[in-house]
């Protein structure tokens, strides 16, 4: 063996452990900047323009129609979040999406009737789409998990002319064969994801690409204010741009992951019904369980409120019994 074939071998080596420090050095600083990130709110506007393939492909019910453009509010906090919409064509109407970290109320507050209605879920419905889930997550798993559980690596090192050092890193989704996804990470920007293309191997061509177009430093850290997301799979085309203003960074009060309810309405816990009291309670009635929007809201109340309703039918059903077995036994006269 020459000399020339060792020192080769050396540099080689030298390339792959570099490879791997770059690797293990973009996971820690993707966690870190995340974790800064305690809390978040913005205004999202978020525009669609869709092929008629992609609309197609939706199957659609009759009546009903792709939204081409929405105006949400938006504020996370730890496992919390919560997005706020008002209706298009639906004025004095307010939309609420809020989980509180254990399950989930949609409610809408209509306020010329002064009403509002809504229904508990269980399970939070995801949010695949935020300029948080953009930065620092890939196919709504944590972005370091994936990098780390689905074997990507550090394949180079670029320098973009907006973000500055950028790792470009490569692997396949839960180890999947079938697509390859390249990311790039902007070290000097909080260790966020600024794009992200995803190609499949059997077609040989990307399919779907994501891009931060605009950042900005809010109370010290940056945040995506522009996002493009691009679906390139033959005939079915889309593009979605969401534009985040009024952003706020680490300064969102707990009370606003509490809901606000009008003073009529009714909301469903697995589809039993609790009214509204004028007080701004919830209760099957005036004894039963309730729920108020200074309380948690989800959880053992709404368990509680189906507990009774099963317990009251149970009571009914065993008095109706007992009437009956009663009305066949009893003494006669004649």
């Amino acid at each position: 063996m020459t000399w020339t074939a060792v020192v080769a071998g050396v540099l080689c080596l030298l390339a792959v452990e570099s490879r791997a420090d770059g690797m293990a050095d973009t996971v820690r600083g993707m966690r870190a900047g995340a974790a800064a990130i305690r809390s978040m709110g913005a205004h999202l506007t978020v525009t669609t323009n869709a092929s008629p393939g992609y609309v197609a492909a939706l199957n659609l019910a009759p009546g009903q129609s792709l939204l081409r453009r929405r105006e949400l509010d938006w504020t996370t906090k730890g496992s919390r979040w919560r997005f706020d919409e008002s209706p298009s064509g639906r004025e004095g109407e307010l939309t609420t999406f809020l989980f509180d970290g254990h399950g989930q109320l949609v409610y809408s507050n209509h306020w010329k009737r002064d009403l509002t209605r809504g229904s508990f879920f269980d399970s939070p419905i995801p949010t695949s789409f935020t300029p948080l889930s953009h930065a620092y997550c890939i196919g709504g798993r944590p972005a370091p998990d994936v990098l780390e559980k689905d074997g990507f690596r550090l394949v180079r090192a670029e320098q973009h002319p907006k973000y500055g050092a950028v790792a470009v890193l490569e692997g396949s989704e839960f180890r999947a064969p079938g697509a390859t996804t390249t990311v790039w990470v902007a070290t000097a920007r909080g260790h966020q994801i600024v794009r992200r293309e995803m190609r499949s191997n059997r077609m040989n061509r990307v399919i779907s690409v994501d891009r931060t177009e605009a950042m900005q430093c809010a109370a010290g850290i940056w945040v995506p204010t522009s996002i493009v997301r691009e679906s390139r799979y033959p005939g079915r085309e889309c593009t979605v741009t969401m534009v985040a203003s009024a952003i706020h960074v680490n300064d969102i009060s707990d009370s606003r992951f509490q809901a606000s309810f009008l003073r009529r309405g009714v909301l469903f816990a697995r589809g039993v019904p609790m009214s509204i009291r004028s007080d701004g309670t919830m209760g099957l009635d005036p004894r039963g369980t309730y729920l108020s929007g200074g309380r948690r809201w989800t959880g053992d109340a709404a368990r509680s409120a189906v507990a009774i309703c099963i317990l009251v039918g149970l009571w009914i059903a065993v008095v109706s019994t007992v009437r009956l077995l009663r009305g066949k036994t009893g003494p006669t006269t004649t």
